[in-house]
């Protein structure tokens, strides 16, 4: 049947209307596109797909990836980019208000860079074939890596695949991990390569050393405008008390020490910790301190401070740590989140504790996928 796609919705998918005004959700719609569709039955969600584009929108473009729509990794290359920014920024909205209970919504700030070279980490499949690239959407079929690269990756990375992809015998199946730090390629996993243990970042006027296996912001050029976003909503003074929640290898803390009075970061994994206090050492910073703890776990208490930073993995928080937070009182709670449902959910459980949602910046660290970072402010009303 023949539909108009109204707008972009949580998962990146496009929503229309079937003949009987029941939503449909299908992938790569464009609001705006007059397209020929194909559906599921179903008592729920009525996902389908798209046969034609009819009528084009104008928020339409040409992806540049030649396998785009076959490969899992991106999902807006059609869109033209001014249009994901913004409707990257309606979806968290939404999110505030369905999942968040929010009536009120702080103004959402925008912060985006080039959406293309910026992946500074990928994690690549291959197979006896000697193929080697990303799975296809949906499937574990491996969608090869085009000749001219991934258009999304940081071109460093392209350049080196280049170079092992005939050098290398891919006798098996499996995967290796690929980062790029400040000055050159990191690997780990490539047969007859040797594996590189960490990885160097300069980020803030700070040399950083992390795991090649932990976990590290992936955008390379949004890093320290990310960081800055943390600092201007934390409001550092030096007479600060600060908690880092979900520290990893020390970077929002770290970055932040010097003009606050004292740092304590916690995390779940050995290997970032002793890499944050590696960082704090070589940094010369000495008003910091890391510690491991399972904050998913049971965590009866936290030490007292003033202001509260949050990073959590996209499963976000759990309803006893922001009790055990609150109960701590922090003046300023800054929580980053790669999840706007999640996000969303932890704020609305925040409101019932006392803290409200003052700022919030949407930062685009996943351009041309469906995911978002969101940056919120929290305070006491």
């Amino acid at each position: 049947m023949e539909t108009r796609i109204e707008k972009i919705v949580h998962g990146g998918y496009g929503l229309c209307r079937l003949e009987d005004g029941k939503v449909c959700l299908v992938r790569y719609g464009v609001p705006g596109d007059v397209v020929d569709i194909e559906y599921g039955e179903g008592k729920g969600t009525v996902f389908g797909w798209i046969k034609t584009v009819v009528r084009p929108s104008e928020k339409r473009t040409e992806p540049p990836c030649p396998v785009f729509m076959r490969c899992g990794g991106c999902d807006f290359q059609h869109v033209k980019y001014e249009y994901e920014l913004e409707a990257k920024r309606g979806i968290v909205k939404e999110d505030l208000k369905r999942l968040g209970g929010l009536d009120r919504i702080p103004e959402l700030k925008i912060l985006s860079s080039n959406p293309y070279g910026y992946r500074n980490h990928a994690q690549i499949s291959f197979d006896r074939r000697g193929v080697f690239g990303f799975f296809a959407r949906d499937s574990h079929g491996l969608i090869q890596i085009p000749d001219e690269g991934c258009a999304i990756l940081d071109p460093r990375i392209n350049d080196f695949l280049k170079k092992i992809r005939d050098r290398v015998q891919f006798n098996r199946r499996g995967s290796f991990r690929i980062r790029t730090g400040f000055d050159r390629v990191y690997k780990k996993g490539i047969p007859g390569v040797d594996d590189d243990k960490y990885c160097v970042h300069k980020v803030c006027g700070l040399t950083l050393r992390t795991g090649i296996d932990d976990f590290f912001q992936i955008n390379r050029y949004l890093i320290e405008d990310w960081i800055e976003v943390i600092r201007n909503y934390i409001e550092p003074e030096k007479n600060d008390i600060l908690l880092d929640l979900f520290c990893g290898s020390g970077v929002i803390g770290l970055a932040i020490a010097r003009e606050v009075g004292r740092v304590m970061g916690i995390e779940g994994n050995g290997r970032a910790v002793k890499n944050a206090r590696y960082n704090s050492q070589q940094n010369g910073i000495g008003n910091a301190s890391f510690s491991r703890a399972d904050l998913y776990g049971s965590v009866r208490e936290l030490e007292e401070c003033n202001k509260v930073v949050v990073n959590p993995p996209r499963a976000g928080l759990t309803e006893e740590l922001i009790d055990v937070l609150v109960e701590i009182n922090p003046q300023i709670i800054v929580y980053s989140s790669c999840d706007s449902s999640t996000f969303s959910r932890d704020i609305k459980y925040f409101l019932t504790r006392g803290y409200m949602l003052s700022d919030a910046t949407v930062v685009d660290m996943f351009p041309r996928t469906r995911h978002v970072e969101v940056v919120g402010k929290l305070v006491r009303f």
